[in-house]
């Protein structure tokens, strides 16, 4: 038996690493409403913690019974259980978090949760490592079509790298979806300034990228066995505002391959897929055991050629894509559905539509 825990607030947690870490407002709102969403990634047998376990019941209630009217197979339904209720459920085997970091295994432990099913320090450590944006840097660099940079440790390098840039793309090496990213041109304003300033005392250096004419956006799920073994899980077609999530295409594989051809031919997208199994394996790969993904996008160069930028980011971590491959169709018969978050009348939203 699992017990599957949703903590969005990973990413912040990874940056921040402060004892008692506490998420800002609207993490602890996305946890608190959408708190049932491993349930589509766990087993029968398997448990997933919430925190109102008849209002998460009603959740996903409703958005199963979308999925089944549309003609998607959800699999039987796992238990949802509150935190007071985990000593009666029996013997955990693992816990399976939406990513795993110092704040959670606090809150891990607080539950009484045995040490034995939370991960080491050293584990921890090399989590955080290999979250830092500079190995999203490495493994494009190890595609050889874009130009990268190393992360920058001072102002000075991040002024004399944008003035040569028309427009650039800061990043922290540690931040949440959409968050912890700034536009600038090829000059910094005393605002931006400051921003990078408060970012290289808190976090060591900044992310420099040019800014590149985003067509659309992408990823490919993966899964690490920890010994080496990299398995492709799957296409995952999405979309962001402002670099936030905001929700993805449920289809089949064949069907979203479909859908990407006028963008990308599929043997590019089998080339990228088994580059990254291999260089993960190569370099990582017995490191870390678990879910990641990797974001990428379908560029348009200055010639107006489209390309794949194979790697803008590796969240080293269960993702949205995770969750709608699992919730999508399995026969190119079923009808293609979107999956998006909104925040209406107050809270997060899981909505299901027919595309």
């Amino acid at each position: 038996m699992n017990l599957f825990v949703f903590n969005p607030e990973h990413d912040i947690a990874l940056a921040k690493e402060q004892p008692g870490f506490t998420p800002p407002h609207a993490a602890r709102a996305l946890r608190h409403d959408l708190d049932f969403l491993p349930a589509f990634l766990a087993g029968k047998d398997d448990v997933v913690l919430v925190e109102d376990v008849e209002r998460a019941r009603e959740r996903l209630r409703r958005v199963r019974a979308r999925l089944v009217r549309m003609g998607a197979c959800c699999g039987e339904q796992p238990q949802l259980v509150a935190a007071n209720m985990l000593s009666a459920v029996g013997t955990m085997d693992k816990v399976v978090p939406w990513g795993w970091d110092k704040a959670v295994c606090e809150r891990l432990q607080t539950m009484e949760i045995s040490p034995d099913l939370l991960p080491s320090k050293d584990t921890l450590k090399t989590i955080k490592e290999l979250s830092h944006r500079v190995q999203a840097i490495r493994l494009l660099d190890s595609f050889g079509s874009f130009n990268t940079l190393q992360p920058a440790t001072s102002i000075e390098q991040v002024e004399d790298w944008i003035a040569n840039m028309p427009q650039a793309v800061l990043k922290a090496p540690w931040s949440g979806s959409g968050r912890g990213i700034r536009f600038v041109n090829n000059s910094l304003t005393p605002h931006q300034q400051g921003w990078v300033k408060n970012l290289l005392k808190k976090q060591g250096s900044v992310i420099v990228e040019p800014y590149y004419k985003k067509v659309m956006d992408l990823g490919m799920e993966f899964y690490s066995d920890g010994k080496g073994h990299i398995a492709y899980l799957g296409l995952s077609l999405f979309a962001t505002n402002n670099g936030e999530y905001t929700g993805s295409v449920l289809a089949t594989e064949s069907c979203k391959r479909q859908l990407l051809q006028a963008y990308i031919s599929e043997d590019v997208l089998d080339c990228t897929a088994e580059h990254i199994r291999q260089y993960v394996a190569s370099n990582w790969g017995e490191c870390y055991e678990g879910p990641f993904g990797v974001d990428m996008m379908v560029v348009k160069k200055d010639t107006g050629e489209l390309a794949l930028h194979p790697c803008v980011e590796i969240n080293l971590r269960l993702t949205m894509g995770h969750v709608a491959l699992a919730m999508s169709p399995k026969t190119d018969d079923e009808v293609k559905m979107s999956m998006t978050i909104v925040y209406e009348n107050n809270q997060y939203q899981l909505k299901i539509r027919k595309l």
